[in-house]
């Protein structure tokens, strides 16, 4: 892998971590969370320095800052300085999700995308890092034809296909083939 996209891979991984946290990621917890992220990628190991130095990336490239805060010893992003939209949130999942998708990895073979960017879902990221290493996911889904009702759902993800612009999960429930609206799917948990 180039270290141009490993450095772009490791940016992705910090920002992940830190928004999904409501504020103050510890240094440990993210220089581990940094360093399994990059183990799973194959890439070359990284310490807090390396994550430090690529803070001042972030917020070239991206317009996202991030700060230490000493009082609650932990890192955040700083929303009020950071450009944080939309288009952005957009590039970081389509590059996240093509990045997946490499020729180096076998996942091609699980997720088929058309000729055009994938829409916004979040949980994309997570659904084909649960097929690429055979975890089962548990999930609520919205059943629309029934009036939203939602039921919880545990299955055993086999392929990501998209068409017309929607994503669908084709999944084992109880060792019967099915498929998912991902648009539909809520408090995704890997196991």
């Amino acid at each position: 892998m180039g270290k141009k996209l490993e450095g772009i891979q490791r940016m992705l991984v910090i920002i992940n971590k830190l928004k999904e946290r409501q504020r103050y990621v510890p240094r440990e917890e993210l220089e581990e969370y940094v360093r399994l992220r990059m183990e799973e990628r194959d890439a070359t190991p990284v310490d807090i320095r390396t994550i430090q130095r690529d803070f001042k990336d972030i917020e070239d490239l991206f317009g996202i800052c991030i700060r230490f805060d000493k009082k609650r010893n932990g890192y955040y992003i700083n929303e009020e300085d950071s450009l944080i939209n939309e288009q952005y949130e957009r590039l970081l999942l389509n590059f996240d999700l093509l990045n997946a998708l490499d020729k180096t990895s076998n996942l091609h073979t699980y997720v088929l995308a058309e000729h055009h960017r994938p829409s916004d879902t979040e949980c994309l990221p997570a659904l084909i890092k649960a097929i690429k290493f055979s975890h089962p996911v548990a999930f609520d889904y919205i059943y629309v034809r029934e009036e939203g009702r939602m039921r919880n759902k545990k299955v055993l993800p086999h392929y990501l296909k998209e068409d017309q612009q929607r994503w669908y999960l084709l999944a084992y429930d109880n060792n019967v083939l099915k498929t998912f609206n991902v648009d539909c799917i809520r408090n995704l948990r890997i196991y």
